[in-house]
């Protein structure tokens, strides 16, 4: 039995030793085409006051002693500056590299801007007599967005 089993065994190697050798190229791998979906939405909304007011100022004339005395006053008063900034950088995408195949951006965007800026050298008043001098009064707003911006390029990593 050993001189069977060991006969077999020769006998299959020298048929696998004698056979034709066979070489397969296989193709190189082709990269899949890449494919880059962006949604952006956002909705925004911005409900800004700026106030600046240098007082509620009043002189007034009192009682005394049962007899009116009138007043006598200066009011002074500074300037007034309110200043009001919005700056909305909304949906700003930025693909880097030229690896896509097929790009799609989707950006939507509502974007509100409430802003009231004001600016007053307050509530000035003098009754019976007196002086008033008030400052500047000076309002600004500035109000800027850069909404569903999209870049693309660039050198691929």
């Amino acid at each position: 039995m050993r001189k069977v089993a060991s006969l077999v065994l020769v006998v299959t190697f020298m048929a696998v030793a004698a056979a034709p050798a066979a070489a397969y190229h296989w193709p190189e791998p082709q990269p899949e085409p890449t494919k880059l979906v962006v949604n952006s939405s956002a909705i925004v909304r911005n409900d800004v006051d700026t106030v600046a007011n240098t007082g509620w100022n009043s002189v007034d004339g009192t009682s005394h002693y049962r007899r009116y005395v009138p007043a006598k006053g200066t009011i002074l008063t500074g300037d007034a500056l309110a200043v009001g900034n919005v700056y909305n950088m909304v949906n700003t995408n930025s693909v880097g590299c030229d690896c896509y195949d097929d790009i799609t951006l989707n950006s939507r965007a509502w974007v509100s801007n409430y802003v009231d800026t004001t600016a007053n050298t307050g509530w000035n008043s003098v009754h019976r007599g007196g002086f008033v001098r008030s400052g500047d009064a000076t309002a600004r707003s500035l109000v800027e967005g850069v909404i569903n911006t999209n870049v693309v390029g660039g050198i691929a990593d």
